[in-house]
């Protein structure tokens, strides 16, 4: 009698190590492939995120995939899995197919702007296994063999880079408490535009992940792994408000927002920070959007205990793709930052042009600050849209020229 095809569970495999971590995924993964055989009725999609160059990877972008599947997720015949990469795979019976179809088609939208152009190798993003076919479960074993399917990324020498690690994240941690960021710490002022003047609306202090990249690990990818990444930035956030609450030239800018993530929000550094501007005016404290998307419970908690004693919340990171997926409405921010692209201001159809109208009236023109404005056209944009809170590398230029000439 021939035996029924029958999909994978971890019904057979050894007990998961360390739950919940990024180890647990990769085991849980190869446990799944060393399971595949002849009997399998499975398919996988895979959304190979590790093959975007990490100068253009979004940590949101994870976040919204598993959004978009959450639906298919709980299903008691429905695995999924994240590698060290950050590439997203999962694995339906074939009586989901038609569920697995709906949302493929939600997320090829989702990454339709993430076209050959921005990374080099001109291989799919989203690649779909039958797990029934000997040559297909082959391809799909053969490209998971290794903890990321993803290449390692070249740095700025051409050398190539090591993919962060969890055994690489104490030891850059350590090394950031040990060094101290003062050195390392930029200002850039956030520009109110009003009629016929311009005034500083706030000024935000921050250490670029660059920066930060040079100073304690050179030849390591910060941004290859988002979850260790936002681990990485809480070690940063403690030195940041530390430096903060000891230098008073900083300490004493007002007003100023962090850039902080929400775990810092409730932390003893950033008490201690918030008392040593008893006198001055409360900060901002920008959330990115993609630590919100992941803990929106701990963002409401600190948005109900901070807001009372006057501090005022940003989100951070909002690109137009993000705008499409998430009403950001629903968060209660003060202010939004709107990331500039140059496909705002594609000239592509009407249509085009009305929804961007609809997104900024949606985001509420009064709340949008538009970030990376690095060119005229994009100041051009921002008028052209009613838009009046500015931050750029062209911004900077405009104070500078404002400053000079007041000084004549």
């Amino acid at each position: 009698m021939q035996m029924l095809r029958r999909p994978i569970t971890d019904r057979s495999a050894p007990a998961p190590i360390c739950p919940g971590t990024l180890f647990d995924e990769a085991v849980r993964l190869h446990h799944y492939i060393d399971a595949l055989d002849a009997d399998t009725d499975a398919y996988a999609l895979c959304i190979l995120l590790s093959r975007v160059p990490s100068p253009h990877r979004r940590p949101a972008l994870l976040l919204l995939i598993k959004y978009e599947f959450s639906g298919l997720t709980n299903r008691s015949d429905v695995q999924s899995f994240v590698n060290a990469g950050n590439d997203f795979i999962i694995t339906v019976s074939s009586d989901r197919v038609a569920q697995l179809n709906a949302v493929e088609e939600r997320i090829r939208s989702l990454l339709d702007d993430l076209d050959s152009e921005w990374w080099h190798r001109r291989e799919p993003l989203v690649r779909r296994f039958d797990l029934a076919l000997p040559s297909e479960a082959a391809e799909f074993r053969a490209l998971f063999s290794e903890p990321s399917a993803g290449q390692t990324n070249p740095c700025p020498s051409g050398a190539l880079m090591r993919q962060l690690e969890p055994c690489l994240v104490s030891e850059i941690a350590q090394e950031i408490e040990k060094r101290g960021v003062v050195d390392l710490i930029r200002r850039q002022t956030i520009m109110q535009l009003g009629v016929g003047l311009a005034a500083p609306l706030f000024e935000e202090i921050f250490v670029s992940i660059e920066d930060l990249q040079r100073a304690v690990a050179p030849s390591v990818d910060l941004r290859a792994n988002s979850t260790l990444f936002r681990f990485l930035m809480q070690s940063l956030d403690r030195a940041v408000l530390s430096c903060l609450s000891t230098r008073s030239e900083l300490s004493t800018v007002k007003p100023l927002s962090l850039n902080l993530s929400l775990s810092a929000l409730s932390s003893a550094h950033f008490a201690t920070f918030l008392r040593s501007r008893s006198d001055g005016a409360p900060p901002l404290v920008e959330v990115q959007l993609v630590d919100i998307l992941a803990l929106p419970a701990a963002y409401q908690r600190a948005r109900a205990q901070l807001s009372p004693h006057g501090v005022r919340f940003v989100i951070d990171g909002i690109s137009l793709r993000d705008a499409r997926q998430v009403d950001v409405r629903d968060l209660q921010p003060d202010f939004v930052k709107l990331m500039w692209d140059d496909e705002l201001d594609a000239d592509v159809c009407a249509d085009h042009s009305r929804a961007l109208i609809g997104i900024v009236t949606a985001l509420g023109r009064e709340r949008i600050i538009l970030a990376n404005t690095d060119s005229e056209a994009a100041l051009a944009w921002a008028i052209s849209m009613g838009i009046t809170r500015l931050q750029g590398r062209y911004i900077d230029l405009l104070i500078t020229a404002l400053q000079r000439g007041s000084s004549r």
